[in-house]
């Protein structure tokens, strides 16, 4: 215990050649987080890919598209999959 309030220490973690959280410890457990490969070409390179939590079933996954915009989150939780799209905004020119 860090204080007289009972909180635990938090520890981060960063990867040491582009200096991105890799986890976070406290006293629940260990948060860690994955990047695409910056080396691939693949959509969202050097980006987030994923937080893995300290329970079980509680992975939260990112996708992106071309232009390197986040565009999915998925949340598996209990072993269900739920989606959240967050929707673009497409430019739209008023027709003559």
């Amino acid at each position: 215990m860090s204080s007289a309030l009972g909180t635990t220490n938090v520890t981060f973690n960063y990867d040491t050649d582009y200096n991105r959280l890799t986890s976070i410890v406290d006293g629940i457990g260990t948060n860690v987080y994955s990047y695409y490969s910056v080396t691939n070409g693949t959509l969202g390179a050097g980006q987030l890919q994923s937080v893995d939590g300290p329970f079980n079933n509680d992975l939260i996954t990112y996708a992106y598209d071309k232009v390197a915009l986040h565009f999915r989150t998925t949340l598996n939780v209990t072993s269900r999959s739920s989606i959240a799209h967050i929707p673009k905004c497409p430019l739209r020119f008023p027709s003559s």
